[in-house]
């Protein structure tokens, strides 16, 4: 019969076999680190959101309710600190949190649906001149360089970041828009080679007209949209909306 060798597991001073636990200072690094990288993170989120793709996460999340934000934090919070430090979660919940804030800021400026049939009457009852002066001062106010279009279909060029748009409001008063004057954006646009085009109306438009705008990729500018934009024009003194 064979003896086997019988080896006691004893248990061992640390440096004995086990990883020696890296320096408080080295520990302080990571924790300094790691908070660094979260402010890094959150700040060009905040800063690039206008320019994310629209199916990316943070996009979409911009254009939700607040609240879902919020609740994805706190999940994230809960499963991070199964495994690491609270420190390192509540750093790793920051980008909700920052798009959280963001969400909501831009919710209590969208004007209710009270508000925005009010802002809308408004605009029917200008004349073309107040009118295409609203829409120039609200575009500008997005960031674009906005130069009128004599003589055109299109009323106005805009101008951001090397992205050309045209624009046409002239017909902003009529109740339902059909797919024939689209048709007249489009033709323009491919005619001064721009990237956009932009059609505005205080009405609605017929569904030969969303069907057009969704397959040639044209923005419809109008209802809640139209009024939440032009809301933004002087919104302290309300200058242009309250004449």
């Amino acid at each position: 019969m064979t003896n086997l060798p019988l080896t006691l597991a004893l248990p061992r001073k640390r440096g004995e076999g086990t990883p020696p636990l890296p320096p408080a200072r080295e520990r302080v690094g990571v924790r300094v680190g790691i908070r660094q990288c979260n402010y890094s993170w959150v700040a060009g989120t905040f800063t690039n959101i206008n320019n994310m793709p629209k199916e990316s996460l943070f996009s979409i999340l911009s254009r939700s309710p607040w609240w879902l934000s919020v609740l994805i934090a706190a999940v994230m919070f809960a499963g991070v600190r199964l495994f690491l430090p609270d420190i390192a979660a509540f750093f790793a919940t920051l980008p909700f949190l920052a798009i959280a804030g963001y969400a909501l800021w831009r919710q209590l400026r969208t004007p209710s649906v009270t508000n925005a049939a009010e802002i809308l009457g408004r605009l029917r009852a200008m004349s073309w001149e107040d009118f295409s002066a609203v829409i120039g001062e609200a575009f500008r106010r997005d960031g674009y360089t906005v130069t009128a279009i004599p003589g055109s279909v299109a009323d106005l060029e805009l101008r951001r970041n090397g992205r050309v748009s045209v624009v046409c409001c002239k017909r902003w008063k009529v109740a339902q828009t059909g797919a024939g004057p689209l048709r007249e954006l489009y033709a323009a646009k491919q005619a001064r080679d721009a990237q956009e085009c932009i059609y505005v109306a205080a009405g609605d438009f017929t569904a030969n007209a969303r069907a057009y705008a969704t397959e040639k990729a044209l923005r419809l500018l109008h209802d809640a949209a139209l009024a939440t934009l032009v809301a933004r024009v002087e919104r302290g003194k309300r200058r242009w909306i309250s004449r």
